[in-house]
């Protein structure tokens, strides 16, 4: 085998562990089977989904009318804990009169012992947003 041949198969397998990385990376995990339901409009319930985000500190990476998703940053400072990385997709499907809410938070690979599963404090800043929202 010529040395140029070398490389190019060399070339050709890092190309497809970085495609097969991407592909696996960026698909959509499955929607959970428990769904919590409000009798609001899937409009009103999307803007509360965004503020909750946002006041439990993530940062929208998918934003549509059925598929909401973003992740918290991480944390650095510690030199046993960073905070942060975890992932939450929300999905939301309704009429005019009456929204279905599925939650799925995920940690990250690194940092586990510092992270937390968001989906009670996500759906209780939601139910406070709605409250308000009458």
């Amino acid at each position: 085998m010529t040395i140029n041949a070398f490389c190019m198969k060399g070339f050709l397998l890092s190309l497809g562990l970085v495609c097969l990385t991407v592909i696996g990376c960026s698909s959509v995990p499955p929607k959970p089977g428990q769904y919590r339901q409000f009798h609001k409009s899937p409009i009103i319930v999307e803007q509360a989904v965004l503020d909750a985000m946002a006041v439990s500190g993530f940062v929208i990476t998918k934003h549509n009318s059925e598929l909401l998703q973003g992740y918290r940053p991480r944390v650095y400072g510690s030199a046993t804990c960073n905070p942060g990385g975890e992932t939450a997709s929300i999905w939301l499907e309704g009429n005019p009169s009456m929204t279905n809410l599925w939650i799925l938070t995920e940690k990250s690979s690194s940092g586990l012992w510092c992270q937390k599963d968001w989906t009670r404090d996500l759906l209780q800043e939601i139910d406070s947003i709605l409250r308000k929202k009458h």
